[in-house]
């Protein structure tokens, strides 16, 4: 990952990543195909995935214009969702290792099931990728894509965040519901960012805000 370069009324390169996803949209389906190859005699996992998208150039310039803790929300989720690529691409080639050297069909069976579950994260992310990438105008496809990598991984924090961001001023019995899970699941400071957000934003309610962001605070500096 790289760190933040410039601050003073320029994007971070964090800020770039995140932008750069917020302003793309996803056209139709996106096609996943996988398929296993032999590269230098090892078996490889090969995911392709075909789309169409739109970049709305407009965008750029409402995230300029978004208040300082939307773009920061914005920024580390896509930080999250970024690393979990990469742990996951970490998992998977320390994995094919173990399965090369292992002596034992059961060694090998087991190995195999774990990178099943592999796969399943990784096709998760990728539900929740397409999701942040779907136009804000279209919230039932984003809603849609955060129900399947919910289903996919049941324990997916982000997902139940991003679902709640969704339902926020929509339904927001279900939007709380999501943000408390991911909490639940995860209790990292953008999600609880993100159910203060929501209690001040669409509740109105800024005590409930204020207690949130509290509750936050004293968990980083326990």
């Amino acid at each position: 990952m790289k760190n933040s370069r410039s601050v003073n009324s320029e994007l971070t390169d964090d800020e770039i990543s995140a932008v750069t996803n917020t302003i793309t949209s996803i056209v139709g389906e996106v096609k996943y195909d996988i398929k296993i190859a032999d590269a230098d005699g090892e078996q490889v996992i090969i995911w392709t995935a075909t789309l169409t998208a739109n970049i709305d150039t407009d965008g750029l310039q409402e995230y300029i214009n978004r208040d300082w803790r939307e773009k920061n929300m914005i920024v580390d989720q896509n930080k999250s969702l970024q690393e979990t690529f990469r742990l996951n691409d970490e998992q998977l080639a320390e994995l094919k290792e173990k399965y090369k050297n292992a002596k034992t069909q059961s060694e090998k069976d087991l190995l195999a099931e774990q990178l099943k579950i592999i796969d399943r994260d990784f096709l998760a992310a990728q539900k929740l990728e397409e999701a942040k990438n779907t136009n804000w105008s279209d919230k039932k496809r984003k809603i849609q894509l955060c129900n399947e990598a919910i289903e996919l991984k049941p324990d997916y924090a982000d997902a139940y965040s991003e679902r709640g961001e969704c339902y926020d001023g929509l339904d927001n019995e279900k939007a709380l519901q999501d943000h408390n899970k991911a909490i639940e699941l995860e209790p990292k400071a953008v999600h609880y960012i993100n159910r203060a957000f929501f209690y001040e934003v669409h509740l109105k309610n800024y005590d409930l805000a204020l207690s949130a962001t509290c509750s936050m605070l004293k968990r980083r500096c326990a």
